[in-house]
């Protein structure tokens, strides 16, 4: 393993305490002692999710990011109990056969062959959750911080309180050309603090009031805005898909418009993001939500799947795309005085979450 500090190679036995023997630096993680990763390693993957330092993530995305390591260290450690039992089982078998009756050893080698079988599949099988939690994915990076300082780029958790007594600047700063609604505060935190609302002209709410700082004013201002274009950005959850229906039947949002818009997450995207499921937190059966198949509402009673799955430069950029078509679309629209032409296609919403593993991974 190569030092994170001086970067010379270190055998295992020179390196204990966790201390190079050249620099006398110490480094947070030892792979050969059951750590996910070296600390060269973490850096590689936080210099991916940051890229390279020029983007805000939050600890919710290094959890996601976080998946494919941990699943490989789960891979190896089943590795040893499979090898183990098809050891096990091939000794038995000889023992066996100079032992027992022909078929009664058939049977028994028929039998383990069988146990053996399912044992490997069950192990093997992936799992579409998540396989970490957010406090293993905090506590990984704790670690690191302890030892190489603070990780650039990382965001706090959300204030859900008023900071100041002063107005959100965001009304008064620049022109609002449109308004991206979403479900959790820290989505809207992630896409402030990368300046999404600055180069989009697009004022950044979560439904739950964030941020904090004159809210209402906010909101008001955006619905004094009869031609504003209201755009829906969600986890597909329970709540995150119930919030479109929110936004265009309540009185406190856009009551009636034909100007909002859905841009997911939704069920129909999981697939193409297995592994980084979450369970859902009612343990109740929940109404189902008007405008989802009923396949759709079986897996929301039991599914999430975080908008945070994707690395923070691919979510910016399809989330960008997705505003850049429908100015496009409207600008066309506009042209021909079409009215219908404001309608977004379908089709085009689902690419947002057709992304594959290797953009929903960092290695």
């Amino acid at each position: 393993m190569k030092c994170p500090h001086c970067q010379r190679d270190i055998r295992y036995r020179e390196r204990s305490g966790r201390q190079c023997p050249q620099c006398r630096k110490r480094f947070a993680f030892e792979p050969r002692e059951g750590d996910l990763l070296s600390d060269l390693a973490f850096k590689s993957l936080l210099d991916r999710l940051s890229d390279q330092g020029t983007l805000a993530w939050n600890t919710r995305q290094l959890q996601h990011a976080l998946r494919r390591p941990f699943q490989r260290q789960q891979f190896k450690q089943r590795q040893g109990l499979i090898i183990g039992s098809l050891f096990g089982g091939l000794v038995l078998g000889v023992i066996g056969f100079n032992l027992l009756p022909s078929v009664l050893w058939l049977l028994l080698m028929l039998g383990g062959g069988s146990v053996t079988a399912r044992l490997i599949y069950r192990q093997f099988k992936a799992s579409p959750f998540l396989p970490l939690s957010r406090t293993e994915a905090e506590t990984l990076l704790q670690r690191w911080e302890a030892v190489h300082g603070p990780a650039t780029g990382k965001l706090s958790p959300p204030q859900l309180k008023p900071a100041t007594g002063d107005k959100n600047p965001l009304s008064e700063s620049y022109n609002v050309g449109q308004a991206l609604i979403c479900d959790r505060p820290e989505t809207v935190a992630f896409l402030l603090a990368n300046d999404f609302h600055i180069e989009q002209r697009c004022a950044i709410l979560s439904v739950g009031g964030y941020p904090p700082d004159d809210f209402e004013g906010l909101r008001q201002m955006l619905k004094r805005n009869p031609q504003l274009n209201v755009f829906v950005l969600h986890d597909a959850s329970y709540n995150g898909c119930q919030l479109y229906h929110t936004l265009i039947t309540e009185p406190d949002w856009f009551k009636g418009s034909k100007r909002v818009f859905d841009l997911g997450l939704f069920p129909r995207h999981a697939q193409r993001l297995r592994g980084h499921w979450t369970a859902a937190g009612a343990s109740y059966q929940r109404t189902p939500l008007p405008g989802y198949s009923e396949a759709d509402n079986i897996w929301l009673q039991h599914h999430e799947l975080s908008l945070m799955a994707l690395p923070p430069k691919t979510l910016l950029k399809q989330i960008q795309r997705l505003l850049s078509r429908h100015a496009q679309q409207a600008s066309e629209a506009y042209a021909r005085d079409d009215e219908s032409g404001w309608e977004f296609e379908s089709e085009d919403l689902l690419r947002i979450g057709e992304i594959g593993d290797s953009d929903s991974d960092f290695g």
